[in-house]
């Protein structure tokens, strides 16, 4: 039978597992940022988030190394404060983790896009032309323009499944408010039901009874 201490204690791990399972949100907005410039093969980290530049693909196919990406502050993606801007480059978010989610603001103003998902890339004219799914996730794309602006529409795009990896970019592209549901590790989940399996296997050492 398991004692009342032990049941309370059971129960409160349970809760923690329970919680632990919960995916986290993640929220990049650069505001921990200094304006800056990266080119390919730099990187920086903010919000604890890893961040490196690297090639974008022309929309002939061709593969380009002289971009950049600026840290500045604006609100060409729609957002305040710090953002950043990429020039012909692609930026690779590392959340340290799986997620199960993501979106982002952005404001896209010319030439065409790049979006690679678990190593799917999407090669496009604008976010419109977005495939509904890519690299086993589902796509959404939300206008949040101005009505009847044909160039310079701020936009927030939406990721739902698992997602390994992340990859954006853009010719003239702001992206703000960067927002991923992490997903912990199963070893956190296995470990703390390892605890509760030895809190409840065991064995109290016997009490010695005394001669009388």
């Amino acid at each position: 039978m398991i004692s009342i201490g032990k049941f309370r204690f059971l129960a409160l791990l349970l809760v923690a597992i329970l919680l632990a399972q919960n995916a986290e949100a993640v929220v990049v907005d650069f505001e921990d940022m200094t304006p800056a410039t990266y080119n390919v093969g730099n990187s920086f980290t903010t919000s604890g988030v890893v961040v490196t530049a690297e090639q974008f693909q022309w929309s002939g196919g061709t593969w380009y190394a002289g971009g950049s990406a600026h840290i500045q502050s604006s609100t060409n993606a729609g957002g305040a404060g710090y953002e950043i801007h990429t020039n012909n480059i692609n930026l690779s978010f590392d959340f340290g983790l799986p997620c199960d989610g993501l979106s982002l603001q952005y404001g896209e103003y010319g030439g065409n896009i790049n979006l690679e998902i678990n190593g799917s890339l999407a090669n496009v004219e604008n976010f419109a032309n977005l495939p509904a799914t890519l690299g086993g996730t589902s796509i959404f794309v939300l206008d949040t323009g101005t009505p009847g602006q044909s160039t310079g529409a701020m936009f927030v795009i939406g990721v739902v499944g698992n997602i390994d990896s992340f990859k954006i970019g853009g010719q003239e592209l702001w992206i703000d408010n960067v927002v991923a549901s992490v997903i912990p590790e199963p070893a956190t989940v296995m470990l703390l039901g390892a605890g509760a399996l030895a809190v409840l296997t065991r064995k109290r050492p016997k009490l010695r009874k005394e001669p009388l």
